[in-house]
């Protein structure tokens, strides 16, 4: 019920379910509701396509931790932890194409902090159907030169990988890679599951621009890029409130 609840109130959705109730009204020949509500429904989308409005929406989730540029800092990590993201368990493209672009971010990053320390094991999490998430990312991994590999194939959410995670690691050091905007959410998540996670957020949304990038039309106009950073600003909003109503954050 939580889930359907929280369906419509990401942003196509909530669009849509405004023109739906405009529909309504002028079915029901409430012409000036209707006429409001399609107004309010076609200002929202507007909004929530526009990149600034976006970034602004985003920044303070991607700002929270700053990324782990330098795998020097933490000499002492052993595991390096990539959360899961998106797959399409199809065997008939590779594995670079079965994951989706913020799954190939994340994995990337974590090779690359993995092969910058060389007595560490990397971690994939994730399930699937056919197969997991953290199958189709080790397998990438595996094809890129990383040995060293260990998967979490069962946690469904970012809880489920912390509880997952703490079985496996138990206190030792380890790294921890997601999305920035995703990271405050499963910091929290991780830490009330008593671990202490070295985070190495990656694939920001919101990255500084230099001015006259602002100023572009191509920046400033509504745009699915927009739309799709304001989406994830949206579900991770909505995450860390229901985790805090759940009593889990």
């Amino acid at each position: 019920m939580a889930q359907i609840v929280a369906t419509f109130l990401m942003p196509v959705p909530l669009v849509g379910l405004i023109l739906l109730l405009a529909l309504i009204a002028l079915l029901l020949g409430r012409r000036r509701l209707g006429g409001s509500l399609s107004a309010m429904a076609l200002a929202l989308l507007l909004l929530f396509a526009w990149q600034p409005f976006a970034e602004l929406l985003i920044k303070p989730l991607e700002q929270r931790y700053p990324p782990l540029l330098d795998a020097a800092e933490t000499p002492g990590a052993e595991y390096v932890l990539v959360l899961g993201a998106g797959h399409v368990p199809d065997q008939s493209v590779p594995a670079s194409s079965r994951l989706d672009a913020m799954g190939l971010v994340r994995l990337a990053e974590g090779v690359r902090l993995h092969r910058a320390m060389a007595d560490s094991t990397l971690v994939t999490s994730g399930r699937g159907t056919v197969t997991s998430a953290a199958q189709t990312a080790a397998e990438l991994a595996q094809e890129l030169g990383v040995e060293r590999i260990k998967r979490l194939d069962t946690p469904r959410n970012t809880h489920a990988e912390a509880v997952a995670a703490a079985e496996l690691m138990g206190d030792a050091p380890f790294i921890l890679v997601t999305s920035a905007s995703h990271m405050p959410r499963s910091m929290a998540l991780f830490r009330a599951q008593g671990l202490d996670p070295i985070p190495a957020p990656t694939g920001h949304m919101a990255a500084t621009r230099p001015p006259e990038d602002r100023m572009s039309v191509y920046y400033l106009r509504p745009s699915a890029t927009g739309l799709r950073i304001t989406e994830r600003a949206f579900h991770e909003y909505l995450g860390l409130a229901w985790g805090r109503l759940q009593g889990i954050l």
